[in-house]
């Protein structure tokens, strides 16, 4: 598998270790509530999130939806739940915006989340200076040397097109 791609199947996150035993109010053990979520982000959901939470307001300024972040997550990163409370319950994105943000599970979930989905950093980091960027300023200032040329009385000159006239500086 390419480390390029994301086809890891979806994790599970319960309530409480599968192993472990807790009984409910009639002393009878209770299996643990689960959610499935996708191991990670592909630029497809990435994409569907960064658009619920960003859109156009009034004179074409960008919004930042901060509210829409955490239910843009769990709409498009939950693929399926069961347990308790949620047996029968269809996992839809109307189900999933009622879901109780305070339940310790929907905290746990988002989290998880966002640890699966920080950026990996490069095990090849280039070089600054090697692709043409000004990483460390020296490909920038050079670039800023060509385009002035000194002329006789010791000002630069541009070789760049003026603005209002599109000549060159001679």
């Amino acid at each position: 598998m390419s480390r390029f791609f994301v086809d890891d199947p979806p994790v599970p996150i319960y309530e409480f270790p599968p192993g472990e035993t807790v009984l409910d109010e009639n002393s009878k053990p209770v299996r643990p509530a689960v959610i499935w979520i996708k191991a990670r982000m592909d630029v497809e959901t990435t994409a569907k999130v960064q658009d619920a939470t960003l859109a156009m307001g009034k004179n074409n300024q960008a919004e930042i939806r901060i509210g829409e972040n955490g239910l843009a997550l769990l709409i498009h990163n939950i693929v399926k739940w069961e347990g308790p409370g949620f047996d029968d319950m269809p996992c839809t994105p109307e189900r999933i915006k009622r879901l109780n943000p305070n339940e310790p599970l929907i905290a746990a979930v988002i989290q998880e989340i966002a640890i699966r989905n920080r950026t990996t950093p490069s095990p090849n980091p280039p070089s600054p200076g090697t692709n043409g960027f000004m990483s460390d300023g020296e490909r920038g200032l050079s670039l800023v040397m060509q385009a002035a040329q000194p002329s006789g009385n010791g000002t630069g000159r541009s070789r760049t097109p003026r603005g209002s006239d599109g000549r060159r500086n001679k």
